[in-house]
């Protein structure tokens, strides 16, 4: 286990918010940006939906905690409870919120829109294709020699639980069910 310096959770959930995101008296949206890995999601993203969306993404999580530890026990951890207090917020302050996903379990996808329409948000999916070998040469380039770069295969799990854990805990809150069956 590596030993870093104690990170302040807080502030690295308070680095995901800016008043842009919020939804001003419509219903918030939720976008959901699907494709392979090093299709170009998180270049979409950063390009188009830095402004206005709350991120949902453990790669950038992890960049900013800095932990390179091959995403083991100790950055998992961390980046877990981050990724899931800035979901938490974000459900509960009706904010536009983007995450990435693959996108290729039908079940799960349609379970996770189902159950942010069930919790007020109007929900858009973009998908993002790229030439398959040059996503893999870039996939490739990026495992060798970039230490923050985690593809979506690793991340997609956390950000369907984050979100799922956030419309629960919401629907708890207002007495609703949403979430009825996993």
């Amino acid at each position: 286990m590596l030993k870093s310096k104690p990170i302040n959770v807080g502030k690295e959930v308070d680095k995901f918010f800016d008043n842009s995101s919020l939804a001003k008296g419509n219903s918030p949206k939720m976008i959901i940006v699907t494709g392979g890995n090093a299709a170009g999601k998180t270049t979409l993203i950063k390009e188009k939906y830095s402004k206005g969306y709350v991120v949902i993404n453990a790669e950038g999580i992890y960049r900013n905690i800095k932990i390179f530890d091959d995403f083991g026990l100790e950055s998992q951890e961390l980046v877990n409870e981050i990724g899931a207090k800035i979901a938490q917020r974000a459900i509960n302050e009706n904010r536009n919120v983007i995450l990435e996903m693959i996108g290729h379990k039908e079940s799960s996808m349609k379970f996770l829109i189902d159950a942010v329409v069930a919790a007020g948000y109007k929900v858009d999916v973009k998908h993002v294709h790229a030439d398959p070998v040059e996503a893999y040469q870039w996939h490739m380039k990026a495992i060798s020699g970039d230490k923050g770069y985690l593809p979506t295969t690793n991340t997609e799990e956390f950000h369907r639980d984050w979100v799922l854990s956030a419309v629960q805990h919401l629907s708890k809150t207002k007495g609703q069910g949403f979430l009825k069956k996993r």
